[in-house]
């Protein structure tokens, strides 16, 4: 998709991965919205192609935009919720006939995971966290609007995201490395391959072309 001219709309746009999406679409060409419900951010002019609104201008927002990526997720928040949450969002992007939804799911939603290897074909509607619950969850109504002819929509499932400003993966490591040492697990295979932030960030966009 070229981006020159059209618009998106970031949810959860100033956290680590929603950042780094942000800054890639406006080095793209795009006009990016980024709905916000902290105050201080509106307004903020980082890129000339970025702007931030409160959260609750975002239905008026999305007449204009061509995908909306929808990466919001509050920790602090039940899974109830966060549910309730994306279906704001998701009933907005139905009623603006927003062509394309692309939401950041996990592959936290495998009922295997992290302790055996898992597929797309593994089961993922056992009971877990509350992560896990509302991320599938929301995959599931998604399928059910695709089906219902509401918007067209990817949804990617991302392992652990590490790059710069992670502060898990990153950030919270250098610290250790800083303070003494890191124990490295003895099986170079690991439980879950990494995916760097930048290949993350061109896999929603690569999505957000798709029909």
């Amino acid at each position: 998709m070229n981006w020159q001219g059209r618009a998106a709309l970031v949810t959860g746009g100033t956290g680590f991965i929603g950042g780094a999406l942000v800054a890639r679409l406006a080095e793209l060409g795009a006009q990016v919205i980024v709905p916000t419900r902290n105050r201080a951010r509106i307004g903020e002019c980082g890129h000339p192609h970025v702007r931030h609104i409160h959260s609750a201008d975002m239905v008026a927002a999305l007449a204009e935009v061509s995908a909306v990526f929808n990466l919001a997720y509050d920790f602090r928040r039940s899974a109830e919720e966060n549910m309730a949450l994306y279906a704001k969002t998701a009933d907005a992007c139905a009623a603006a006939k927003v062509p394309m939804l692309v939401q950041a799911s996990s592959i936290a939603v495998y009922d295997d995971w992290p302790v055996r290897d898992v597929t797309e074909a593994s089961p993922c509607d056992g009971p877990g966290h509350d992560y896990k619950i509302a991320k599938r969850a929301i995959e599931r109504d998604i399928a059910a609007r695709v089906s219902a002819g509401q918007f067209d929509a990817v949804i990617l499932q991302p392992t652990i995201v590490y790059g710069p400003g992670s502060a898990q993966w990153v950030d919270a490591l250098v610290e250790k490395m800083a303070g003494g040492s890191v124990i490295l697990p003895e099986n170079g295979d690991g439980l879950c391959n990494g995916l760097y932030i930048d290949d993350l960030v061109n896999a929603f966009i690569a999505a957000a072309g798709l029909e």
